[in-house]
């Protein structure tokens, strides 16, 4: 009797197995789901326009390239979004607007919405975002609430700028940015105080350069750039540590070496009569700790180990709403006036003996370039580029 109750048990068991598999094929595995919004924004004060995107999750039965194909997947039918300045309730709306210019990938392209806002007062002029204050984002996409905050750097004006690190170059160094005095490769070194809050910075330098050729009888000019890196700083304690003195190195054989490996010899530069150097710029970049600790969880990891937490300052969902400072210190000099502005442009050029030191290659390997002297900062008309 039992070996029966046994037998007539199996049997359930193996007819409910059967009709589950039978019906596997028409389970609804793309049921509805929650919209996840996809959010990022970067605030600079320094910028007149801040920017945000703001997308969502999609799923569904196909390949996922073909719904990130479709603008639609992405998208929120309602966006309704707002930045709040703490310090004085200052609402600032995001408008959509649409940008051409993305480059293909796996997502719809070229077109794309962004939403940002604009800071100005009742007269329609730019005003600058109170770096002391807090900012707080908050939206309704779809019915999702979303918010966040974050603080701004601190204290990255005109002041700071008048250190050696910055307006110094062109103060104290008249006559070019110096990598050379004769033979000898010279090291660059930067000073600054960075701004309060900074848990990351960086600094760069863009050194431009033109290529003069002859084409069919007409010179033509092609302007290329190369940019060198001086290393970023982190900080344990941006409260205190930023704000001490800080120093960017760039070495002169870094500086030589880089040309030598990036820029192609004359020879093989077709219809090349000669290279002239250009003016550098310097760019320096900074972030808050939201910006950095997101960095940090999103970037590749060569340990196979690691298991990288997630991180986000958003209430839902994921991406991050934190403070990033971007600044040209030409654009700076450009602030403070046209004859200031020209006069940063020629003094950031490299100075003679540097330039002597590019055209000849003592040391860097760079005679083969086909660089000349810029006339502005040539001793003698016979060694400066002709024209």
């Amino acid at each position: 009797m039992k070996a029966k109750k046994l037998v007539r048990s199996l049997t359930v068991v193996l007819a409910a197995g059967l009709a589950l598999s039978s019906c596997k094929n028409d389970l609804e595995i793309n049921a509805d789901y929650d919209k996840t919004p996809v959010i990022y924004g970067l605030i600079n004060q320094y910028d007149s326009i801040q920017s945000f995107k703001i997308t969502k999750t999609f799923i569904g039965d196909e390949n996922p390239n073909t719904y990130a194909a479709i603008p639609d997947s992405s998208y929120f039918s309602e966006v309704s979004a707002t930045v709040t300045e703490g310090s004085s309730n200052r609402k600032f709306d995001l408008y959509p607007r649409v940008v051409t210019n993305k480059e293909p990938g796996t997502f719809f392209n070229p077109n794309q919405v962004i939403y940002q806002f604009a800071q100005r007062n009742i007269q329609s002029n730019y005003q600058y975002l109170n770096q002391e204050s807090k900012y707080y984002f908050n939206a309704n996409l779809d019915g999702v609430e979303v918010s966040a905050e974050t603080a701004l750097l601190f204290d990255a004006s005109p002041g700071y700028f008048k250190s050696r690190g910055w307006l110094g170059i062109w103060n104290e160094h008249s006559t070019g940015l110096s990598f050379a005095n004769g033979e000898k490769l010279l090291d660059m070194t930067i000073e600054g105080r960075l701004p309060y809050r900074s848990k990351v910075a960086q600094l760069k330098m863009i050194f431009n350069y033109t290529d003069y050729l002859l084409v069919n009888g007409q010179r033509q000019e092609e302007q290329h750039t190369l940019v060198y890196d001086f290393g970023q700083l982190i900080f344990d304690n941006p409260i205190t540590e930023a704000t001490a003195m800080q120093e960017f190195v760039l070495t002169g054989g870094q500086f030589f070496n880089k040309i030598a490996t990036s820029v192609p010899d004359a020879a093989n530069t077709p219809n090349l009569e000669f290279r002239m150097a250009g003016h550098c710029d310097f760019i320096f970049i900074a972030g808050n700790e939201d910006f950095y600790y997101y960095r940090q969880v999103t970037q590749p990891s060569d340990d196979l180990n690691q298991d990288k937490p997630n991180f986000t300052n958003l209430s839902t969902g994921i991406g991050i709403i934190a403070a990033r400072m971007e600044l040209s210190l030409v654009d700076f000099l450009a602030r403070s006036g046209e004859n200031l502005y020209e006069a940063g442009r020629l003094s950031m050029k490299l100075n003679r003996a540097t330039q002597h030191h590019l055209s000849r290659g003592l040391e860097g390997g760079t005679a083969a370039k086909g660089f000349c002297i810029d006339p502005e900062v040539a001793n003698t008309p016979n060694e400066a580029c002709q024209f």
